[in-house]
């Protein structure tokens, strides 16, 4: 966390109980600002050695009126699981698995 940044996080590392290795890492850099909100400008995301992504925040801006892109989201988040659809709970000491049928 840099308090020199309105304390935004610079550096996570995320490791699930009981794996020897990160599984997720993220890292961020600079800063942009706009009407008092403040972003990270740059950062990364690594996933378990599989995906690295990174990213740039450009502009930041008020949506006027309709935000289809958020409805298409939104509308995805809501909808059901599709058939043949793995779901991995961790909460417990052993991984469930689960199936859509």
């Amino acid at each position: 966390m840099d308090p020199k940044s309105d304390y935004l996080i610079r550096e996570a590392t995320f490791t699930m109980d009981g794996m020897d290795k990160p599984s997720i890492i993220t890292t961020s850099s600079g800063i942009v600002e706009k009407s008092g909100i403040k972003l990270t400008k740059y950062g990364t995301y690594r996933y378990s050695n599989l995906i690295e992504l990174s990213f740039e925040v450009t502009d930041i801006s008020k949506v006027v009126g309709r935000n289809e892109l958020y409805e298409e989201v939104n509308s995805r988040l809501n909808e059901p699981l599709p058939k043949g659809a793995g779901i991995i709970d961790l909460r417990g000491e052993e991984p469930v698995r689960t199936n859509v049928e």
